[in-house]
């Protein structure tokens, strides 16, 4: 028994190494792949809420938009934000209808 406790003490530092490494292995592997995933999705939130937000505007001025505009719209939101935009123009469009649709103070 004090052998094994002498062992223990003496190779403690390499002990704490190897579940150092383990730990590293098991969050890199667990915890970062959601992570990385999460804060995708929130700048894909942020172009979205942006792209709805600028479209709205331009209509409610009565500007003409076109489907290459918010095309275009889109490809410079994805260069901006480094993400890939999962909606295409036509779902903004029926997207900015019902936004215009709830808002009670528009007449």
């Amino acid at each position: 028994m004090k052998s094994l406790f002498n062992w223990i003490i003496k190779n403690a530092w390499n002990l704490f190494g190897v579940i150092g490494v383990a730990g590293t292995f098991y969050f890199s592997l667990v915890h970062v792949p959601d992570y990385v995933k999460d804060v995708a999705t929130g700048k894909a939130n942020v172009v979205h809420e942006s792209l709805m937000d600028d479209v709205q505007e331009l209509l409610f001025y009565e500007k003409s938009v076109t489907i290459e505009d918010i095309e275009s719209f889109i490809r410079g939101k994805e260069l901006k934000q480094g993400v890939s935009y999962p909606y295409n123009p036509d779902e903004i469009l029926v997207q900015v209808q019902e936004r215009f649709m709830g808002n009670k103070f528009i007449p």
